[in-house]
């Protein structure tokens, strides 16, 4: 058993790292027990694996948001008013974009000055932009330093399922 916690173990020992242990049994069996797969999701949620609205692009509600994205941010695919909300204001004259940030899934803002141009999207290059997954709600604030001179841009969230 490794017993110093400001050290790693010696390369190539055998000595097991009990709090490491504890949280990855403690996340298989409480954590990982509640999700479901998108079929099991699309079975509770349209009471049918092949409805005509199911499928992970459709929009079933028409609420823009597609059904895998309904599904990744826990919104019910058949009501319009319950959608993943983002907003975007202005503060010391710099665009601010705020989201729930929802545990096991990875977030990315993106902007684009021409928002015709699929291809012209780009991640965000700021520090609060850094892609990684939170292990409990949060709400995430994105400052986008890189406005100067720029007259228009246009932001999108890119959500990432690990």
């Amino acid at each position: 058993m490794w017993e110093n916690p400001h050290r790693m173990p010696p390369i190539g020992s055998n000595l097991l790292d009990k709090e490491a242990i504890e949280l990855i049994r403690e996340w298989i069996q409480t954590d990982l027990r509640g999700r479901i797969s998108y079929e099991e999701w699309v079975l509770t949620q349209f009471g049918d694996a092949t409805a005509r609205d199911s499928a992970p692009l459709q929009d079933a509600d028409g609420d823009k948001a597609p059904n895998l994205l309904e599904y990744l941010t826990g919104t019910d695919p058949e009501d319009s008013d319950d959608f993943w909300k983002s907003s975007i204001h202005y503060r010391e004259g710099r665009p601010v974009v705020s989201f729930p940030r929802i545990p096991d899934l990875a977030f990315e803002v993106q902007w684009n000055d021409q928002p015709d141009k699929v291809d012209n999207w780009k991640a965000l290059d700021v520090p609060d932009n850094r892609r990684f997954i939170a292990s409990s709600p949060e709400e995430a604030v994105v400052r986008d330093s890189t406005t100067d001179g720029i007259k228009a841009r246009y932001y999108r969230i890119r959500v990432i399922q690990p």
